[in-house]
């Protein structure tokens, strides 16, 4: 294994843990970031190598820095609980945030229901589109 897999990996993996930790599935973000599922999945597991583009449409669903994806910092998995960039998962799906992320994070889905309702209409607009060119 190189270097570059080892640094693709570790940022799959960051990738993966704020994924879901905001209960957002592969399906979800690859849907946010207007690419196939399989692409997206290949980016968490370090198989493909991603423009700093994509880094940063990345960063802006979680609302974190791209640096925060290629910091050393360490995650702890323990059998009930994840804890990642000061957020604490466990199991059941109970996702704590420290109080000062509470208005971050509602902000955060915020623009990202509000990036896919930008998605949708730009599907129904091409759908229309491509009625009347029917007609």
């Amino acid at each position: 294994m190189t270097k570059q897999d080892n640094i693709l990996e570790n940022i799959g993996f960051k990738i993966k843990n704020l994924r879901q930790i905001h209960n957002i599935t592969q399906e979800g973000m690859s849907e946010l970031l207007n690419m196939s599922t399989s692409n997206y999945a290949k980016i968490e597991r370090g198989e493909i190598d991603m423009t700093i583009k994509r880094l940063q449409e990345i960063a802006k669903v979680f609302g974190v820095e791209i640096a925060e994806f290629v910091a050393d910092k360490t995650y702890q998995n323990f059998s009930t609980q994840t804890v990642a960039y000061g957020v604490v998962a466990n199991n059941q799906g109970t996702v704590h945030f420290p109080p000062q992320t509470d208005l971050q994070g509602l902000h955060k889905q915020i623009e990202m229901l509000d990036m896919a309702v930008q998605r949708l209409v730009k599907r129904v607009e091409n759908i229309e589109q491509r009625d009347k060119k029917k007609v």
